[in-house]
């Protein structure tokens, strides 16, 4: 028993000379910091509002600005509405446009009982084809 301790004995002043190291680093790295720049609430705040104006720029190019355009298209569309234009109406029915008048659109929406409804433009969702040209457009 008396040999691990020998061992021990020798180590215990090389152990004491690192824990003295330790103390005086850490005493140094206190001292440094002390004397240097805290960081003050402004610069904290610019990077929240700098954080918040990157999060409305994404906001506004992946949801509002899309939701724009689509809207600006669907107005395009019912102000290109015309006669003998084929539609369909935001309650699934399909027609043939016979009359336009302001904001208001006269559909035939069967031929052969010459049966007609009046609508609002707006809800007009899309144009299917023209019933003279044959050509085709997309549906909002």
């Amino acid at each position: 028993m008396h040999s691990l301790l020998v061992p021990l004995e020798m180590m215990l002043p090389s152990v004491i000379k690192s824990r003295e190291i330790y103390n005086q680093v850490r005493e140094r790295t206190f001292l440094t910091g002390l004397g240097q720049a805290q960081p003050d609430a402004s610069s904290g705040f610019i990077h929240m509002i700098i954080l918040f104006g990157i999060m409305f720029l994404l906001l506004y190019f992946i949801m509002i600005r899309p939701q724009k355009k689509k809207e600006q298209e669907r107005l395009r569309m019912l102000d290109n509405l015309k006669k003998n234009d084929r539609v369909l109406t935001s309650g699934g029915i399909y027609g043939i446009i016979t009359g336009i008048k302001d904001n208001e659109v006269t559909l035939k929406i069967d031929e052969d009982n010459n049966v007609k409804i009046r609508l609002s433009r707006s809800a007009i969702i899309g144009v299917e084809k023209s019933a003279e040209h044959g050509t085709t457009d997309t549906h909002g």
